[in-house]
């Protein structure tokens, strides 16, 4: 797409709501220059709604040609707070283990992305950006995302079995009520990744020595 073509927004909802039906989608997810035009259209639009409905796109259709794309959305602290945390669940769903380092190194990112009230007592949940990597991090290397006691996700795991996506559909509420349940969940990850590490490789011997 053209990025010189200027396209009434209202028109770019109707392309939008075509792309959702299940013949478009079909087409998108099996042919390669389908899937290198949409990704084009969807890289030249800037307005923050579109931006936000592209991204749910390129996680349905998983259109990893979009990855950079979506980097970009994550890296930009301008973005709308609620467009950043989508942009990450994104990367981690199509990206898998080769965006991992990209996740990590938002684990130092403290940006407040949102808060909300839950459970019974009611607790103050804070999600930061560092939050949604982790859980995305978690989730690329096959772990138990449950067992990091994110407290929504505590509360929504009897549905996780019919309905895996959860996570990715709604990482704004990937937060944390304490600093001591958020430091309890990434101290687990580096334990995990310690144990994980792969070894260095042992030198062989030279024989000729």
């Amino acid at each position: 797409m053209d990025a010189r073509i200027q396209v009434d927004p209202n028109l770019r909802y109707i392309v939008n709501n075509l792309f959702q039906q299940p013949g478009p989608q079909q087409w998108f997810k099996t042919e390669p220059l389908a899937r290198k035009l949409l990704a084009g259209y969807i890289e030249n639009r800037s307005d923050v709604n579109l931006i936000h409905n592209h991204l749910y796109m390129v996680q349905n259709l998983e259109i990893k040609e979009c990855l950079d794309w979506v980097a970009k959305q994550v890296d930009n602290k301008g973005q709308q707070p609620y467009v950043r945390a989508t942009a990450l669940a994104t990367l981690g769903k199509i990206g898998g283990k080769d965006v991992l380092p990209k996740l990590e190194g938002f684990f130092n990112d403290t940006t407040l992305l949102t808060t909300f009230q839950q459970g019974n007592p009611i607790q103050m949940v804070r999600t930061e950006v560092r939050d949604v990597a982790l859980a995305m991090a978690v989730l690329a290397n096959g772990q138990d995302i449950v067992g990091y006691n994110f407290p929504w996700l505590v509360q929504v795991a009897p549905q996780l079995g019919q309905n895996p996506l959860i996570p990715y559909q709604s990482p704004f509420q990937l937060g944390f009520a304490t600093a001591e349940q958020r430091d309890a969940a990434f101290k687990r990850y580096a334990e995990w990744k310690g144990k994980t590490a792969t070894p260095a490789p042992v030198p062989m011997p030279n024989p000729k020595k």
